[in-house]
């Protein structure tokens, strides 16, 4: 085989190894959505390293369709017992179980990957059917800028870091360079 030919599977093969890890991590960001709104617990859970940090602003309150700024708080949550209980298992969490939809790799979603490490800015945004009506309308409940960090484990693509402020806030750009 001649230099040239090898030289050039050898850069296919790294292209399309950019593309599955994308294709990979933007997968994982859908099941993140997905499982979030079903309430599957463990499955989201499953999502993270155990070392995951999460910088966000949680909110206090029980119900995440009837908003008290007030409420909010700024956060950081190390692994998966505190991420469990500020978010997915507190009372504004489960307030929205089985009616939300989270949008979690809208426009730019910008992804860098350098072999087993990769980060993701990208915005969300979660909308959610108010309690009791099965009718088309829905709650616009947030947008948020967001920065992922991934990391590869012997199980795949984990999410390692999340960064996540609401669009708007004063300090909703400040944590792109983190």
């Amino acid at each position: 085989m001649s230099h040239d030919l090898a030289s050039a599977i050898e850069s296919l093969e790294r292209r399309i190894g950019l593309l599955e890890d994308e294709r990979d991590l933007r997968a994982l960001l859908a099941y993140y959505g997905f499982y979030v709104d079903h309430g599957l617990i463990e499955e989201w859970m499953s999502l993270f390293t155990e070392d995951i940090v999460w910088d966000y602003v949680v909110y206090d309150g029980d119900d995440l369709t009837t908003i008290d700024p007030s409420m909010f708080r700024k956060v950081r949550l190390v692994g998966h017992d505190d991420v469990r209980a500020a978010t997915i298992m507190s009372a504004g969490g489960q307030s929205i179980f089985g009616r939300s939809q989270h949008h979690m790799d809208g426009p730019p979603a910008v992804f860098q990957v350098d072999g087993d490490r990769a980060i993701c800015r990208s915005y969300a945004v979660v909308y959610a059917r108010p309690k009791d009506s099965y009718g088309p309308e829905l709650s616009f409940m947030s947008i948020t800028m967001n920065r992922w960090n991934f990391r590869r484990t012997a199980d795949g693509w984990k999410i390692s870091g999340l960064w996540r402020r609401r669009l708007g806030s004063d300090d909703s750009a400040d944590f792109l360079t983190v």
